[in-house]
């Protein structure tokens, strides 16, 4: 193709593009001056100073706009917070109401149209003085537009006017008030005091005399601010750590709960529990005012239930749900973070973990998962771990006793601990420590530590939860293997000798001489029965010397599986020799035992013994 003959081609192409675009334009055009012409007003949303909606058997809602742009309710109570996102909608829709079709220009009979008695009546007042006011009566028959007339600023003429505009136009005054109990800005809720007031109940006199109160005053107070990490602290009545979850589901209830049921012009507090309130609320939101919530009684006047509360800005008492009565706290403890690992437990990178038995380390690799390398030897358990882990992150106080002046942690037992935990965290460097002490008079709790080092009573069996040694933390499988690919099997059992082949797919006896099989199921039932096997405790951390306490000296029972079917004898696997002994004292339904590659003596079931008991009956002579 000649440049000549591609220029042309190229220019053909923009102009088609040109002119699609010129129609394109054009087509938009048209329909915004069909739109325009359809306008019944001529002003803009920007025009309106004022409106006034009035829906049928309801009391009118008026506004005006200030001079900032803000709208403010002036009926039927001038204190009423306005729903800015509301008023300028119902702005829009008034000053942007399309006629989409004239049906009578003089009309005679109002009532065929619902408009002697209008469901919605809406009217504004425009900068420059202009009236307008427009009534809806009923919807015409393809329900997709509502019969409208212009009662003031125009002709009076009956037209139709599209639903979606009455929907935005007709709103009741609990949609036109702000329901929000507070203003947030984009920072959020950046501070949150929680105070509760004397109301004057007996059982509470002797604390309320005691701190001098009188009815109505704050008897208790606590306060927690948000830092710039986002994380929540206690700054009043003391510094400390504050409970996360429990403020920020506190904080997202004040700050989207929305009211309902307002009275607006309430006789007396007192009937709602206002006077005096019960509670107080206050926030701040970034560098913003103070903003106070005050809660009174329960609802028990509706099905719904609730609860009765008031801004103190403002007059208007209303409901809100009752829920939000479970996030307040019973005591100046009860915002204060009390568990004892406070940093994200998947964070935990490595755990030493020591007590007067137990000296262990485990370390988690992000591919392998948990590893105990200190002591050396035995699988580890990663459900196990995991479950400990749970265990630590559950650890809760249920108070913070105080330091006596001059004692030091020696009065908590503190300085030698029954349980002394390290834990390193992904991203720092030093590690944080969790300490068990001793348990306290009371003996309700012990004493222990958080990783940031305040001092908390933890009850017993959270404790208990967590005294854990290294078998506590390894498999207690001691033998297991693929049942299919065992070649080989070595036994001894009760004074005989055997040996167990599999040749071509058939299980052999090569010892004792001159025996065999009675049914090949019989060495299912042997290599189940090993197959595998678990420790069900650990009787001493190290077999000593002399076995014979144990019954190991001379075993009742010894095995060894070999398996890897297609693999040279130098190469296969050898699993065991397990060497099962005497039936432990306090338990007939255990023995001890000991296995090649653990120092332990450990306990397995009784059952084993029994299943090969059962499989050797199949082994005769033949």
């Amino acid at each position: 193709m000649s440049l000549k003959t591609t220029a042309i081609l190229s220019a053909a192409l923009i102009a088609l593009c040109v002119g699609y675009w010129l129609m394109l334009k054009l087509e938009e055009t048209g329909r915004q001056e069909a739109i325009e012409a359809k306008r019944v007003f001529t002003f803009g949303p920007g025009d309106l100073k004022a409106l006034e909606v009035l829906r049928l058997g309801e009391q009118p809602s008026a506004a005006v706009r200030q001079g900032d742009g803000t709208w403010s309710i002036t009926a039927p109570h001038d204190t009423i917070e306005a729903n800015q996102t509301v008023w300028r909608r119902v702005a829009r829709a008034l000053a942007g109401l399309s006629n989409d079709r004239t049906i009578d220009p003089a009309p005679k009979d109002l009532a065929g149209y619902g408009l002697d008695e209008p469901v919605l009546t809406v009217a504004g007042e425009t900068v420059d003085g202009s009236r307008v006011k427009v009534a809806f009566g009923l919807m015409e028959p393809t329900q997709l537009n509502r019969y409208a007339q212009l009662l003031e600023g125009g002709n009076n003429g009956v037209f139709l006017a599209a639903n979606k505009a009455f929907r935005e136009l007709d709103r009741p005054l609990l949609d036109l008030r702000r329901r929000y109990l507070v203003t947030v800005g984009e920072s959020g809720i950046t501070r949150l005091e929680f105070a509760l007031f004397w109301q004057g109940r007996a059982e509470e006199a002797s604390k309320a005399e005691a701190k001098g109160l009188e009815i109505g005053q704050e008897s208790a107070m606590v306060a927690v601010e948000r830092s710039g990490e986002g994380s929540w602290r206690m700054v009043e009545p003391f510094d400390a750590l504050a409970k996360q979850e429990l403020i920020n589901d506190l904080v997202k209830e004040v700050q989207f709960a929305v009211g309902r049921d307002y009275v607006d012009a309430p006789e007396s507090l007192a009937d709602y529990g206002l006077h005096p309130p019960a509670a107080r609320i206050t926030v701040v939101s970034g560098g913003g005012p103070r903003q106070t919530i005050l809660f009174g009684a329960l609802d028990e006047t509706s099905d719904r239930g609730g609860l009765f509360v008031k801004r103190a800005s403002n007059p208007s008492v209303f409901v809100m749900d009752s829920h939000i009565v479970t996030l307040f706290p019973k005591s100046l403890d009860s915002f204060r973070e009390n568990r004892l690992l406070t940093r994200r437990a998947s964070d935990i990178e490595r755990i030493h973990y020591r007590t007067a038995e137990t000296d262990v380390v485990l370390e988690k690799d992000p591919e392998q998962g948990w590893s105990i390398t200190q002591p050396a030897g035995g699988d580890t358990d990663q459900v196990t771990v995991s479950s400990f882990v749970a265990a630590v992150k559950a650890l809760a106080g249920i108070d913070f006793p105080e330091e006596a002046p001059g004692e030091g942690r020696a009065q908590f037992g503190l300085d030698k601990p029954a349980v002394d935990m390290s834990l390193s965290f992904a991203g720092e460097d030093e590690p944080a420590q969790i300490l068990v002490g001793a348990m306290r008079p009371e003996k309700d709790a012990y004493f222990a530590t958080q990783d940031t080092g305040v001092i908390v009573a933890v009850p017993i069996p959270m404790i208990e939860d967590i005294m854990w040694t290294v078998f506590d933390f390894r498999s207690r499988r001691l033998m297991q293997f693929a049942g299919a690919s065992a070649v080989r099997v070595t036994l001894y059992f009760e004074g005989v000798d055997y040996l167990f082949e599999k040749v071509h797919g058939r299980w052999l006896v090569r010892a004792p001489a001159d025996h065999g099989l009675e049914r090949q199921s019989d060495m299912d039932i042997l290599l189940d029965a090993v197959n595998p096997v678990h420790a069900t405790a650990v009787e001493a951390e190290r077999a000593p010397a002399d076995l014979e306490v144990y019954g190991l000296d001379h075993p009742l029972c010894t095995i060894a599986v070999t398996d890897a079917l297609d693999l040279p004898p130098g190469e296969q696997t050898v699993h065991g020799p397990l060497k099962i002994g005497n039936i432990a004292q306090d338990d007939s339904r255990q023995r001890f035992a000991i296995i090649r590659g653990h120092p332990e003596v450990f306990r397995v079931k009784q059952g084993i013994i029994d299943d090969l008991r059962e499989a050797l009956r199949g082994v005769r002579k033949q």
